[in-house]
């Protein structure tokens, strides 16, 4: 919907995504910021509201999506300079490259810097980077990206979060539930692959990331009935 787009993204000859100010621009970088925290019926919706500015302006622009994100709360006066939850950090450092992102730029208030705080929120965000890292090669060379729903069918049904990357024979999955009643609450949710099918089961907030080798799966119905665990079945 070309009407809905900022006037300095337009270009009013053509009407379509272009004008001076979007053709100089190298890459895009829309902002993710977040402004309810739990139990708020809203705050639940920080990871659809991330994946959806990747995903519009993805769909508007071959440019690089580098978006800016936040480990604090914003605009909220309730929760100045509170730290968002953990599990919104380690959201927000993996599932943006699983909608197509090729970067993030990490924001902070720059005058907090002299009130002694603990940043440990920093950690973990690095942490969560570094864990996906380990998979690096995915996102590199020919890959696709597996999209199942779209962010906002996302928002409006508010089922766990799903996002895969397909290279070879390698599935890369990350799937997340921040509409999760508890930290302990169980559900599952699945994903399909062409003919290949995985149930996932998550807890409470926790970010799964997990590979599968669908070369090896696709023959685990001949394989398994051939194993045997004994005496030991551990």
């Amino acid at each position: 919907d070309f009407s809905v787009l900022n006037y300095l993204n337009q270009n009013f000859t053509t009407n379509k995504v272009g004008g001076n100010y979007f053709d100089a621009q190298n890459y895009i970088a829309p902002s993710a910021y977040y402004y309810f925290d739990y139990p708020s019926p809203f705050a639940s919706d920080y990871l659809a509201y991330l994946l959806f500015q990747i995903e519009a302006n993805k769909a508007w622009t071959t440019k690089p999506i580098i978006p800016f994100v936040w480990l604090k709360y914003s605009q909220n006066t309730s929760l100045r300079n509170t730290f968002i939850r953990n599990w919104m950090i380690e959201a927000t450092a993996i599932f943006p490259f699983f909608s197509g992102a090729k970067g993030l730029w990490l924001w902070e208030d720059p005058t907090t810097f002299a009130d002694n705080r603990n940043y440990a929120a920093y950690e973990r965000f690095i942490a969560s980077l570094h864990r996906l890292s380990k998979f690096r090669d995915m996102f590199e060379g020919d890959y696709q990206l597996i999209i199942p729903q779209t962010a906002y069918d996302l928002y409006v049904t508010r089922k766990p979060i799903v996002r895969a990357v397909k290279k070879n024979n390698f599935v890369l999955v990350a799937a997340h539930n921040p509409y999760a009643k508890s930290e302990t609450e169980v559900v599952e949710t699945s994903i399909q692959i062409g003919n290949w099918t995985n149930t996932i089961q998550l807890t409470g907030f926790e970010v799964k990331l997990c590979k599968y080798d669908l070369s090896l799966l696709s023959n685990e119905k001949e394989i398994q009935p051939k194993i045997i665990a004994y005496p030991n079945p551990v």
